[in-house]
């Protein structure tokens, strides 16, 4: 069969990800994914491939592997990031709205990925005359506790992405693709995901405000250096464009030092002061 190539506008990097085994589909035979709290999940899914149960927690590294990163590792980094922005960190801003960027870029891959194999299927059928059925290998049910209301939305990204995988492994199976269109469109799907799931990693808690990066003080230097992976933008730093996504940022009167809470009088004490007034020498009129 000739090859054919498919510009997905998606580059990949053999040795970073590895060998996907993209044409592997077993069962899950054990559910060890986060939500086995006693607390009632959010929702529970169920993937058809593989990448997707890949994907979503990640891969233990074994010797020199460092192993893979899942959406649920994202999440966890992701809630501390959110809580930076909220306390005014234009750095952890910044890198929200990078993640949702790319989480717009994954879709405009999914959807050409998937116009292309359903474009192969239909061509190649309507000339057989024959038809196409889909299954996945029956798999184990994770229950999904997301922190974040990104990774709430990426979850669904990733369901799809895992859907189209499965889409292309029965076609390469059924020869109406060959091995390299499937392994180049579901290693660009792959490397999508983790071109997200990565990025939490550019962040460092360092307590920069907006008005650190403005008076360019020795915090803000610091946190150049430590964030130097994150392009900070003048529309980030004003806030005159922000992630649907990010959280409020919390407004606090930058002179005000008073303890938020100041210890109130006793009973005594009132009694003293009221004494005090009665008893002090009043002006004569």
């Amino acid at each position: 069969m000739e090859s054919t190539v498919l510009d997905l506008g998606i580059t990949h990097d053999d040795h970073a990800f590895g060998d996907f085994q993209l044409f592997d589909l077993p069962a899950i035979e054990k559910n060890d994914a986060v939500g086995q709290a006693k607390a009632q999940s959010e929702m529970r899914v169920t993937f058809k491939t593989r990448n997707g149960e890949m994907l979503f927690r990640g891969l233990k590294g074994e010797g020199a592997d460092k192993g893979k990163v899942g959406l649920t590792k994202t999440d966890d980094i992701l809630s501390r990031i959110y809580e930076a922005i909220r306390h005014d960190d234009p750095f952890a801003d910044q890198l929200l709205y990078d993640m949702h960027e790319s989480m717009n870029a994954l879709s405009d891959t999914m959807n050409r990925a998937e116009d292309y194999i359903k474009k192969e299927i239909h061509s190649k059928l309507k000339m057989s005359g024959a038809s196409l059925k889909i299954e996945a290998t029956q798999s184990a049910p994770f229950d999904v506790r997301l922190k974040t209301n990104f990774c709430r939305a990426l979850i669904w990204e990733i369901l799809r992405a895992d859907s189209i995988i499965l889409m292309v492994i029965t076609a390469r199976y059924r020869e109406i693709i060959d091995a390299k269109t499937a392994s180049d469109i579901n290693k660009a799907l792959m490397s999508s995901v983790w071109n997200i799931l990565y990025k939490v990693f550019s962040w460092k808690a360092t307590g920069v405000t907006r008005r650190d990066v403005k008076e360019g003080n020795k915090r803000f230097e610091t946190a150049s250096i430590e964030n130097n992976k994150i392009k900070l933008t003048a529309d980030i730093l004003d806030q005159k464009i922000r992630s649907t996504f990010a959280p409020a940022i919390i407004v606090r009167p930058e002179n005000d030092v008073r303890p938020l809470l100041e210890k109130a009088p006793t009973q005594s004490e009132k009694v003293a002061d009221l004494k005090d007034a009665l008893t002090a020498p009043q002006l004569s009129s």
